[in-house]
């Protein structure tokens, strides 16, 4: 099986934002134990992150696959 550069461009943007997932996932659970060390703005900033990751696979599909 051959995979093309764009292929493997999209497969490494979908591992970005899974990475990012997770991050989030972990960011939510440690701030429903405590609250204090893990501030809205973080998670807000990390939401963000996930938007931007979406985004960019998006316009990579866009570009590339249509």
């Amino acid at each position: 099986m051959c995979i093309t550069v764009t292929e493997k461009d999209l497969r490494e943007l979908h591992i970005r934002r899974a990475a990012r997932v997770i991050q989030f996932k972990r960011a939510c659970r440690l701030r429903a134990r405590t609250p204090d060390k893990m501030p809205l703005s973080t998670l807000s900033s990390l939401r963000n992150l996930i938007d931007e990751a979406e985004e960019k696979i998006a316009e990579f599909q866009q570009d590339y696959l249509r």
